[in-house]
């Protein structure tokens, strides 16, 4: 059997690339997926938090494009775990792929969020 998540949500905090002894590369962020609705008439809304982990040379050059604040989608294995009454979930990403933002926050166009030349102009996805 196979377990796979997909997640669609905000990065928390850009990547945070490590090496191991072995030479082993490690990227970690964290994704938020934040959830609002209406319950009589009043607003509500709730956060639910993602502890992200990849593995690989990517690492490297992905934390180039990964900030805070940008628009993400993440496939990959989900685990929990608790801690003083509050779950964690942890996932341990297989694929990344940075979605476009609606609106660009800093208002200059210097091209600080480009996306890599690997990942596809999603106005030519057909569906």
């Amino acid at each position: 059997m196979y377990q796979q998540i997909s997640v669609i949500g905000r990065i928390g905090k850009g990547m945070e690339v490590t090496h191991t002894k072995n030479g082993k590369v490690i990227g970690k962020f964290s994704v938020a997926v934040t959830e609002k609705w209406n319950q009589n008439g009043e607003k509500m809304e709730k956060t639910e938090w993602f502890n992200c982990q990849m593995f690989g040379d990517r690492c490297e050059k992905l934390a180039q494009y990964v900030r805070k604040g940008d628009m993400i989608h993440v496939t990959g294995k989900m685990s929990s775990n608790e801690y003083n009454e509050k779950t964690y979930w942890n996932l341990s990403v297989n694929q990344l792929t940075l979605l476009p933002n609606k609106s660009n926050n800093s208002g200059d166009n210097s091209g600080s969020n480009q996306v890599p030349a690997s990942t596809p102009n999603l106005d030519d996805v057909p569906f």
